[in-house]
């Protein structure tokens, strides 16, 4: 998440989504939807990586 105001994520809120999509009658719904902060305890390498490609996605939308 990029605080308002700010240009980069907040390390401390980074989350990870799982999303489960089924077609009915033709058209798409979400059937299931996770959000899971991203607290890699004990493992900061994982964290940090996470970071990373979260910023390098931001980079491209800015």
């Amino acid at each position: 998440m990029v605080p308002p105001g700010l240009a980069d994520i907040n390390p401390a809120v980074n989350a990870v989504q799982s999303l489960l999509a089924v077609r009915q009658d033709g058209r798409w719904r979400i059937a299931q939807l996770q959000n899971t902060p991203a607290a890699f305890h004990g493992r900061p390498d994982l964290s940090d990586q996470l970071t990373g490609e979260l910023r390098a996605e931001l980079r491209t939308i800015q």
